[in-house]
């Protein structure tokens, strides 16, 4: 993603620099631009490895370009369109694959994608949990989470870009597999990511555009993530082991 980010650059800025496009940046570009610029000169002032720590900073920035280039490549309203169903049914896919690798795994059919053996939960060998198609569950656990949050916000506050029925329906389904991955990846701090995510959505959107929620809905998945928590802890084996382990850390 990072390699194409970078080749799509090009043309990008080919287009600006010859004034065929215009060059769009809001808020969170300059934002991501100062943090960079800090991180490259602290690196300068003080790394001790400073080779190291500027091809992190250039790591850092072929990530963050992505979103300068989604940011100028959706200038209309299909493209937009067309774009967030993409990155809905990649989510569901990537979910889908690390919830199924996961429940294949506690079933006794290891086929990868999930650690789910007794040492990771009880000697900490490997980090337990679902991870899918990606490196381990943190990773795998942030995504989840960023995609609840995301298809919470659309399926509450922004109906608008919600096009059809069917983009309906893949929101709601990616926002239930993406709430199920991200409990089966067994990552503390995704689970207060997420949780803080949707309380500053909550925030956002019923100060900034007037949205209301549905509270008792809100109520009832509160409810039935709450149901869900309590039968990991009570299942036998190592997934229930990892969660006690996980909740009474350092407690």
């Amino acid at each position: 993603d990072q390699v194409a980010a970078w080749l799509l650059a090009i043309p990008l800025g080919t287009s600006v620099l010859l004034g065929v496009r215009r060059f769009r940046a809001d808020a969170t570009v300059w934002w991501l631009a100062a943090i960079l610029g800090l991180n490259v000169g602290a690196s300068l002032l003080h790394s001790p490895a400073l080779s190291y720590s500027l091809l992190q900073c250039l790591n850092l920035a072929s990530a963050w370009v992505i979103y300068l280039i989604v940011l100028n490549a959706l200038d209309t309203r299909e493209a937009l369109e067309r774009f967030l169903r993409c990155v809905l049914w990649a989510a569901l896919v990537a979910g889908v694959a690390g919830v199924g690798a996961f429940l294949l795994a506690m079933s006794g059919f290891d086929v990868g994608g999930a650690e789910v053996s007794s040492a990771a939960a009880e000697r900490l060998t490997r980090a337990f949990g679902a991870y899918g198609f990606m490196v381990e569950p943190n990773i795998f656990g942030s995504f989840a989470a960023a995609h609840l949050v995301l298809g919470v916000a659309l399926l509450v506050g922004e109906p608008r870009l919600l096009d059809s029925p069917a983009t309906v329906r893949l929101a709601r389904w990616t926002t239930a597999v993406s709430l199920v991955a991200l409990v089966l990846s067994f990552t503390r701090a995704a689970w207060v990511g997420a949780a803080v995510g949707l309380a500053c959505a909550a925030a956002l959107g019923t100060r900034s555009l007037a949205i209301r929620i549905p509270w008792r809905r809100v109520f009832i998945s509160l409810a039935a993530v709450t149901a869900v928590a309590g039968l990991m802890l009570a299942l036998p084996g190592s997934a229930g082991y990892n969660a006690q382990w996980r909740i009474f850390w350092n407690t």
